[in-house]
Formats: C-alpha cells, structure tokens, sequence
C-alpha cells in the first residue's frame, strides 16, 4: 500500500507540474493577443495571431485554451483577408496615380501578387500592362520623328543597338527639355548601356533639386486660406508663422489611399494609443514623402482638445475639435467624412466631421471604415533650402 500512494502522489505532483505549464502558455499567449492592438502592419498581426493560437493549443486542455485558439486562427484569417484588401486599395491607388510605363508595370505586378480570383486584380493587371505597353508605343512613335534627323543612328541601328539606343537618346531628349525624372528612369533601365548610369545619377540629383526648388517656391508663396502641393499632394494652409506651415490635406475622397482607415482596431481610449496615429506616423508619412520632404516636417507636440490632457509629439496628426473651431474660416470644404482626435460620448467610439463640416461629438465605433484620415504636418521651409544647399553641394 506505501508503494501506490507513492506513485499516486508523484502522479498527482506530474499533474500539477503540467497544469502550472499550461497555465503558463495560457498566460503568454493571452499576453501575445492582447499586443495585436500595438501592431500596425498586417504581415505581423498574422504572424502573431498565428504564434498565439499555437500557443494556446499546446496549452492542451487548459480552461477556455480550445476556444482561444480558435478565436486567434478566425483573428489570422480575418487579417489575411484584410491585407489583402488593403493591398488592393493600394495597386488600385497606385494604378490611379500611373503617369509612366514603369509605374503601371509597378501596379500589374501588385495586381498579381494577390491571390488568384481575388475581385477584379487579373483584369486591373492586364489593363495596367495595356496601358504601359500604350505608353511605351507612344513615347517611341515620338521619339523615331525627333530621332530621324539624326543621320548617326542607321550605324548604330546597324550595330543591332536599336532598342537601347532609341532609349537612350529619348532619354536625352527628356532630360534636355526639363523631364528629369523620366530621363533618370529611362537612363537606369539601360543597365549600363553607354554613359547610362552616370547619366541616371546626374539626372536623379536634377530631378531632387528641381523638386525642391518647386516646394521652397510655392511654400513662399502660400497663405493662410490658400492651397500648396507638397509630397505630390494637395493641401490646405491652415496657418503661417515666419517659415513654418500649418498644413492639412485637401481633396480626400473614397479613392483615396487615406479613406477606410479605422480610428483603432484594439482598445485605445484616445488619439494617444490609437492604430491611426502608429500609421500615420509609420507606413502612412512613408507614401506620403519622400526623405527629403520628411526631413523638413517639424514635430508638434500638442494636447488634444479632449481626453486625459496628455500631450502627444507627432509629425502627423489629425484634426480635433478646436482646430475645427480655430480653423473655422480656412478649413474648407471637406470630400468626405473625417475622424477627429476626440473620444466620443459612446463607448468605444470617436468624434467625427461630416462632409458638410458639422461635428458629430457623439461619435462612430472606432473600428469603423466610412471615413479618412486627415492628416495634418507642420513643413518648415528654412530646412527644405537647407536640404537644396546639401543638394546642390554634392
């Protein structure tokens, strides 16, 4: 009888042991749930939901353990579908914003990257390749006419250099009519043809500084009220002090890469903690800028109107609702709805602007996808000359 209650006991104490390693497995995955709300990217979320609901079912029949892992498995499907969604917005927006035959090449390649029957993306894909594929005819068709004068090339053609010559001398002929950019892609796909890569270096640092020199320009010349592009983008000046600019986007509409963005998507009681603010200030100020024009946005650091009275430093935020008040004559007219910075009066939910600028204080669930994000910089054009000046130096 010594003996079986000597194993019964050791049994029970092998019990304990695995419990308390369950309980362990339990807890760090709970702990791996509970950060998706810090992640922005999906890549991520879904690699985490993924280690979480593995986690949980090596738990083995830890209380509540089965259906944890369950949930995590639903969370990492759910946020495949809406990366991929996301990635679609983002070929569809790219496709839009197409000007060159390298830019839809861009896009078609975005458009097949997404799984097979996903919406529309095999047909946006073969109409991206049309549209470049059109584009490149036509650039040719005009660069035969100004090349034909040029009696050099039959040798040259000749030689069977045709295709990187037409190129080539296209590309010259961009360059010496102010295109710079074109000319320093057109140069950088001739993969060393001639001169060609010293040419696409010459080119791009042009195509910088005539990018600069355009921003320092229409910076000069704005005003409160009035309207500058900056980043290839449209925005409204809301306010001047000595080289700085107060700027908030102007123009968004559904099309927008900035429309559908979730105020959060876990649990943030304010802007402070929010999934918006990490993305505006991560992957957003990316698309957005270029490194030139980052480096000239100023931080500003700020309380919102509304919340705990923590002041936040951003180098984008959004409007909150005493901007709508001090900006009120500047503000201009919005395309669609936008979220403000302010909790609102209903649970888990955020104030808002409508399209016909009234603020709605009691606000939308924070999840929600029926407005954008309005983002809001600070540029000051003291350090884009100064930029120009590095520039310009070499």
């Amino acid at each position: 009888m010594a003996g079986i209650v000597s194993s019964d006991r050791s049994a029970r104490g092998t019990q304990r042991l695995s419990a308390a390693a369950h309980a362990a497995l339990y807890n760090s995955a709970m702990k791996k749930l509970e950060a998706d709300r810090c992640i922005v990217q999906y890549a991520y979320r879904i690699e985490n939901f993924e280690k979480a609901a593995q986690m949980f079912e090596d738990a083995g029949d830890y209380p509540g353990a089965s259906d944890m892992a369950a949930l995590c498995r639903e969370k990492a499907a759910l946020a495949r579908e809406d990366k991929k969604a996301d990635d679609y917005r983002k070929a569809r927006q790219h496709e839009k914003d197409a000007e060159t035959a390298g830019e839809y090449a861009k896009a078609a390649a975005e458009f097949e990257a997404l799984p097979g029957g996903f919406k529309d993306a095999a047909e946006r894909a073969a109409a991206c390749r049309q549209a470049g594929e059109k584009l490149t005819r036509a650039r040719a068709r005009k660069r035969n006419t100004s090349l034909a004068a040029v009696a050099c090339l039959a040798l040259l053609i000749a030689w069977g250099l045709k295709s990187g010559l037409l190129t080539y001398v296209g590309a010259v002929l961009d360059g010496k009519s102010g295109s710079y950019a074109t000319a320093a892609e057109e140069f950088a796909s001739l993969q060393g043809f001639l001169n060609s890569e010293d040419l696409a270096q010459q080119y791009a640092v042009l195509a910088e500084e005539d990018s600069l020199r355009t921003e320092i320009s229409a910076l000069r010349e704005a005003s409160a009220g009035g309207s500058v592009t900056y980043g290839a983008k449209k925005w409204t000046v809301l306010a001047k002090n000595g080289t700085q600019y107060l700027l908030m986007a102007a123009g968004l509409t559904d099309s927008s890469f900035l429309y559908g963005i979730p105020f959060d998507t876990g649990s943030a009681q304010g802007w402070a903690d929010s999934t918006l603010r990490a993305w505006l200030n991560s992957d957003a100020l990316t698309e957005l800028f270029t490194e030139d024009e980052q480096a000239a946005l100023c931080e500003m650091t700020w309380t919102p109107s509304a919340g705990d009275g923590s002041s936040c430093t951003d180098l984008v935020r959004i409007p909150d609702i005493a901007d709508t008040e001090e900006y009120a004559s500047v503000f201009g007219k919005l395309s669609s709805a936008i979220w403000l910075a302010a909790p609102g009066e209903g649970d888990g939910t955020f104030v808002y602007m409508t399209n016909t600028r009234e603020v709605v204080t009691y606000g939308a669930p924070a999840g929600s996808t029926a407005f954008s994000a309005c983002p809001l910089i600070t540029v000051d054009r003291a350090l884009l000359k100064e930029r120009l000046k590095e520039v310009e130096a070499g």
